[in-house]
């Protein structure tokens, strides 16, 4: 067989392999609703801080064997020429709540940004010289001057360990996994459909996310599924759930920590679950409905928390902690997701948080800090 035959012959067997695989689906995702589009008078409503722009009216999702894995830009489009701008990468419309640039709040009563970060600062500064430690968790940072800054603090004492976390969600929004973790166009979008219980944070998660279609269809089958929707609006999703809790949008981090703390007893988690308990002291956390609770105690391990993406990074964090507390094997999916692309800070942050949960008694202060290009603090400040 000469060289030509040879090209031939793998040209024609390539064809033929390819007409026996299964093809990707693409779904067509045509329409943006227009009271959601980013129109000047929603920014103002919403106080968005995504550049302007409309979103696309055009998208195409590619999926195969029924899971997404390419959103891209319809090429016919006239608006938008096959592009997705990186604000709609995951979500239609990424309009943030009213509430987001709230005041912050010490001792329960709002006051300035100043008067919060000398609380913090003083509060950080009396621990390190009594020689104590203090955990910081945030979400990760792609400020070069933030984490030149962080890098400073470290080297200059040990008793400040930041824990830096990956602020996505289980189930819907990957808009900023795409942006700092992944590939702009790969989605990571874990199993769940043979879940037990989904604790919902916020909103419809159906009508938020263009993959909505694939999620239905995961658990159309699944009849013993059990929603609770924690939410400040009414929403289809609320309407849905099994059982609908009407929230504050400031009470969510709350509920988050009630949540967090009942997981920690559940799995004996004694250590942690002391240390949280002496560190929320003096703060009434909001009880959780009983009839969740004997949902949890019977299907912990099938139980998964879903965040809307409006909500601060803080109870994306919590977010993610409660998902790693009720379902371990999570943990090792992230890792092996994270790890498989370029994430200098990942290690580093990891091992915090492996020594922040093996020896929980080292620390008596945990500061949840929120991060925006803006730098907010809408969180009340939690402190011993």
């Amino acid at each position: 067989m000469n060289r030509r035959d040879f090209t031939k012959f793998l040209t024609a067997s390539s064809f033929m392999f390819g007409l026996s695989c299964q093809r990707p689906e693409i779904f067509h995702l045509s329409e943006v609703k227009h009271e959601h589009s980013a129109t000047y008078e929603n920014i103002l409503k919403y106080r968005t801080n995504f550049v302007f722009g409309y979103f696309p009216t055009g998208l195409i999702i590619e999926t195969y064997e029924n899971f997404p894995f390419r959103i891209s830009g319809d090429k016919d489009n006239p608006f938008n020429k096959g592009i997705v701008p990186k604000s709609a990468l995951a979500s239609l419309y990424n309009l943030y709540d009213k509430y987001r640039i709230s005041k912050p709040l010490i001792d329960g009563k709002e006051t300035n940004l100043n008067f919060a970060l000398e609380r913090i600062f003083s509060s950080i500064e009396n621990s390190v010289s009594k020689g104590k430690k203090i955990a910081i968790f945030l979400p990760f940072i792609n400020s070069p001057f933030l984490n030149f800054k962080i890098n400073q603090i470290e080297n200059f004492t040990d008793k400040i360990v930041f824990v830096g976390l990956p602020p996505f969600d289980f189930f819907h929004s990957q808009h900023q996994a795409n942006i700092s973790f992944l590939n702009n166009d790969v989605y990571f979008i874990p199993d769940i459909s043979r879940a037990k219980i989904l604790i919902n944070f916020g909103r419809d998660f159906l009508e938020h996310d263009p993959l909505s279609p694939f999620y239905i269809s995961r658990f159309a089958s699944n009849g013993s599924l059990k929603l609770f929707t924690f939410e400040d609006t009414h929403s289809l999703t609320g309407a849905n759930s099994h059982l609908r809790i009407p929230v504050h949008q400031i009470d969510f981090p709350l509920f988050g920590l009630s949540f967090l703390k009942k997981i920690l007893e559940l799995n004996n988690k004694q250590e942690l679950a002391e240390k949280f308990k002496e560190i929320f002291n003096g703060i009434d956390l909001p009880p959780i409905p009983e009839s969740i609770i004997s949902h949890l105690e019977s299907s912990l391990h099938s139980t998964y928390f879903l965040c809307n993406d409006f909500l601060p990074p803080s109870m994306q964090i919590i977010t993610f902690l409660l998902n790693l507390f009720s379902n371990q094997d999570l943990l090792a999916t992230i890792d092996e997701k994270l790890i498989s692309v370029e994430l200098k800070n990942y290690a580093k942050y990891k091992k915090n948080f492996d020594k922040f949960i093996t020896k929980p008694e080292e620390f008596v202060q945990i500061i949840f800090l929120d991060y925006d290009p803006d730098f907010y603090l809408n969180f009340p400040l939690l402190e011993r």
